[in-house]
């Protein structure tokens, strides 16, 4: 995990290809990736991050003919906003391309000047799909893959994340499940 955060923290450290793409099959922790990240950030761990406010966005429910408005409207809310690392969860759905628009070509014109940064989150095969073959777009982005992890990793991740699901919806975790 450890690693994969060093991967994300480097890309947003840089002064091109300052943006990132988490990919991976579903389940393996991406948005887990991305929400350590912001709580180390939070919590003065990360120095460089620690004034940036990371606001999550959640793209599934959002139709192929609604990505360019849906899209522009984001780009429109952050217009000018330095502090803001907007994560976005199925950022393909985002980069949809139905015929004739121009989504593909907001998204590279926004990211070579956007002032806030970005850490989108897909699947592989989608990150393929819709992202791999823009070299315009792939200039300003860097890929941090998550591959499935082994068994013992998989418990420090869950182990990692317990305090914070106990607190935020008021259960408790058996050590044994």
């Amino acid at each position: 995990v450890e690693k994969l955060i060093d991967a994300l923290q480097r890309a947003l450290f840089r002064k091109s290809r300052r943006h990132a793409v988490i990919t991976g099959p579903p389940g393996v922790g991406k948005t887990a990736l991305a929400r350590e990240l912001a709580r180390q950030a939070a919590s003065r761990q990360i120095e460089f991050l620690r004034r940036k406010r990371f606001i999550w966005v959640d793209a599934s429910d959002v139709a192929p003919e609604a990505s360019l408005s849906k899209t522009q409207a984001l780009f429109g809310h952050f217009a000018g906003q330095e502090d803001v690392v907007i994560c976005v969860e199925r950022l393909d759905l985002l980069l949809s391309n139905t015929a004739g628009s121009p989504t593909l070509s907001v998204w590279r014109s926004m990211l070579k000047r956007a002032p806030w940064q970005l850490i989108g989150m897909l699947g592989e095969r989608e990150f393929e799909d819709r992202m791999a073959g823009e070299r315009e777009l792939m200039e300003q982005i860097t890929q941090v893959r998550v591959f499935e992890p082994e068994k013992r990793v998989a418990r420090e991740i869950l182990e990692d994340a317990v305090p914070g699901l106990s607190e935020a919806f008021g259960v408790r975790f058996d050590a044994q499940a």
